[in-house]
C-alpha cells in the first residue's frame, strides 16, 4: 500500500485528480484545508490537499515523473494502519 498527496484548489478538483491518477480504488485517508501565510497570504487563495492510498498491485502510476514523493508501508504497517482505522470508526471509538 503506498500514499500519495494531491494539492487542488478545491476538494472536489483534488478528489478528481486521485481519480484521475490513482483510479476508484484509492482510498481517501484526509483532507486537509490549507490557509495561505506570510505577508502575501492575503493575495493567496486557500487550497486542499488529500492523502489518497492505493494498492500498488492496481497498476497505478508511481508519480516518479511528476516529482511527487510516494510513501511506502510495508504489509505489518498497512494492517496495523487498517486496524486503526477500523478502530477509530467503531462505534465505540466515541466514548
Amino acid at each position: 500500500m503506498k500514499i500519495k498527496k494531491f494539492t487542488a484548489p478545491t476538494e472536489q478538483a483534488a478528489i478528481e485528480l486521485v481519480k484521475e491518477e490513482l483510479g476508484l480504488d484509492a482510498l481517501v485517508i484526509n483532507i486537509k484545508k490549507i490557509q495561505p501565510r506570510g505577508i502575501f497570504s492575503f493575495f493567496k487563495k486557500p487550497s486542499v490537499e488529500v492523502m489518497a492510498a492505493y494498492d500498488d498491485k492496481s497498476g497505478a502510476d508511481a508519480g516518479a515523473d511528476s516529482g511527487v514523493k510516494v510513501a511506502t508501508l510495508d504489509s505489518q504497517e498497512a494492517r496495523d494502519f487498517k486496524d486503526a482505522v477500523a478502530l477509530a470508526q467503531s462505534p465505540a471509538a466515541g466514548l
